[in-house]
């Protein structure tokens, strides 16, 4: 894109500037931003209409960057609570409740709709006008709310884990979530996904998870010391009875974590924000980092019927759906980050 020399502004460039992320990219180079539009007020052939145009598109731009900027300032640090989900998927037995969740703010990713469909669907089939409804439905919120699209990979390794099951229901479920993976409710880019490259054992029930990640923002950190990241730390609290399995650290788990049964404790998973939590890590924080952005989840494996099948969740959906696998191992841990509003093209 070159304005150097020009005395209008010609369609083609239009084109090009209604459809950048303009917030983005002034958020990451504002001064060649203001350079542009400095360049566009003095056209010296510029029409009325356009403008009027470029004036909009500035206040347009300025509207997104403080609106992003106090997100930033409501930056979230829990990205797990047991308790919490557990409740959640408690209070949704139909897609009705589902697409209540939605509505409330309750649910703010697809990852999470389709962890809920997966736990809807052992006790309770729908008619076929109200999974038209939700499709329907949870589409609008998708585009109103702009809920965390769900990753290709994701949701193709629970729908390929679903074809293994013997439960009459899981080829209704399988259908819909094909219909979700080929939607626009899905994405192959615009969650990066993180996966946690090292574990540190903090006290026989608490460790830390280690991520490195460089946020589109983050492009011009100057850090040589260590590299851009984020920890998430993992521990457990006293609650009442009604949390019947926990997380646990287990030394002979190189995952750092396997499932125990329990009726005394509550996981939580939380991000570091404390320079002390990085000291000697190799990895610093940046304050862009939010769990607001954030899915977590694991990978497992199992074998059925001779073949290897890979699972992910981050609740054990698979004990449910496939009980006659018994050698699942974890394979992975990982965090979906959001960068839908850090994309260079805007999201139509």
């Amino acid at each position: 894109m070159n304005l150097h020399g020009q005395k209008t502004l010609d369609h083609k460039l239009k084109h090009i500037l209604d459809n950048m992320n303009l917030a983005f990219c002034c958020e990451i180079n504002e001064g060649l931003y203001l350079e542009v539009m400095d360049t566009i007020s003095e056209l010296s052939d510029i029409s009325v209409a356009d403008f009027r145009w470029a004036y909009n598109l500035v206040t347009g731009t300025v509207k997104l960057v403080s609106a992003r900027r106090e997100e930033k300032k409501e930056r979230t640090t829990e990205l797990y609570d047991r308790k919490e989900e557990e409740e959640l998927r408690i209070s949704c037995k139909t897609l009705a409740d589902i697409t209540k969740a939605v509505s409330e703010d309750c649910v703010t990713s697809m990852f999470v709709v389709t962890e809920l469909l997966l736990f809807v669907y052992l006790d309770y089939t729908p008619t076929s006008e109200e999974l038209q409804m939700f499709i329907t439905t949870v589409r609008k919120f998708n585009n109103d709310k702009k809920l965390q699209k769900v990753s290709q990979n994701y949701l193709s390794s629970v729908v390929s884990g679903l074809a293994y099951s013997n439960l009459e229901q899981s080829k209704l479920l399988r259908t819909l979530l094909t219909e979700i993976l080929k939607s626009n409710m899905c994405t192959n880019n615009e969650n990066v996904i993180v996966e946690r490259h090292d574990l540190i054992k903090v006290t026989e029930d608490k460790c830390k998870h280690l991520y490195t990640f460089k946020h589109p923002l983050t492009v011009a950190c100057t850090k040589s010391d260590s590299e851009c990241g984020f920890i998430l730390k993992g521990s457990t609290q006293e609650l009442g009875d009604n949390i019947t399995i926990k997380l646990c650290i287990d030394e002979d788990s190189e995952y750092g974590f396997i499932v125990k049964g329990s009726t005394q404790d509550n996981t939580t998973i939380k991000l570091c924000i404390d320079e002390d939590e990085y000291t000697d890590t190799g990895i610093h924080l940046h304050d862009v980092i939010s769990t607001q952005d954030m899915h977590g989840y694991a990978t497992l494996t199992g074998t059925c019927k001779g073949n290897q099948i890979t699972v992910a969740s981050s609740w054990m959906w698979w004990q449910k759906w496939l009980p006659q696998i018994t050698d699942w191992k974890f394979t992975g841990f990982y965090v979906a980050y959001n960068l839908s509003e850090h994309l260079v093209a805007k999201r139509k």
